[in-house]
């Protein structure tokens, strides 16, 4: 990380900034994120993906990520928030980008999962009769079916949202690209509308 890049993870830090740069992209300045709501999480993120019978972990930092939780409606709503500063344009930054979401929407599923399975493997080794619906401590528990069983997902499971922020901290205006279709060679435009986009949500000062 560069020098430009450190100062920028020392500033944003501060989660009233954070917060600043989150409204600005998300609601055009309006003070709707509370830095008092954001809660700071480990920016280190691990899945493993599976091939056959080979099984490898891709591991990525993000430079920030907060969740935030608010209030809506007397629901409570909560968003996975990543920062990522960058001191020099990034020309392969949109698969960057998707690649961090990526990872931690696998990671959410693997933990939902995960509960499941403990949730079974408890219910066998205490030999208990297993109904399709359950209530333990007041919390209604649903058998999986079949299909749910293999994703490890319930069929009306949610996934927290993760909106991930680039902030170019440079002079210049960032020339890279904006979107995963601007990075691909597309020689039959007939194509492009199989393929899924992801653009880069950009804050660049330097544009202002």
């Amino acid at each position: 990380m560069g020098v430009l890049d450190s100062a920028g993870k020392i500033y944003f830090s501060n989660p009233v900034y954070f917060a600043d740069a989150f409204n600005f992209l998300l609601y055009g300045g309006e003070r709707v994120i509370d830095p008092g709501k954001l809660r700071e999480l480990d920016t280190t993120e691990v899945t493993a993906i599976n091939g056959g019978n080979a099984k490898a972990n891709v591991q990525k930092t993000r430079d920030l990520l907060r969740m935030w939780g608010a209030m809506e409606d007397d629901n409570a709503v909560y968003v996975m928030l990543g920062l990522e500063l960058q001191g020099l344009v990034h020309y392969a930054m949109p698969v960057r980008s998707a690649l961090y979401d990526a990872i931690g929407y696998a990671n959410q599923v693997s933990n939902i999962a995960r509960s499941y399975r403990k949730d079974a493997k408890e219910k066998k080794e205490g030999k208990e009769e297993e109904a399709d619906v359950t209530v333990e401590n007041g919390t209604v528990k649903i058998k999986l079916t079949d299909a749910e069983f293999l994703s490890g997902l319930r069929k009306g499971d949610r996934l927290v949202p993760i909106v991930t922020a680039v902030v170019h901290l440079g002079d210049e205006p960032w020339d890279g690209p904006r979107s995963l279709l601007d990075m691909l060679d597309l020689p039959d435009e007939r194509l492009r509308r199989f393929l899924n986009d992801y653009r880069l949500n950009l804050i660049s000062p330097a544009e202002m």
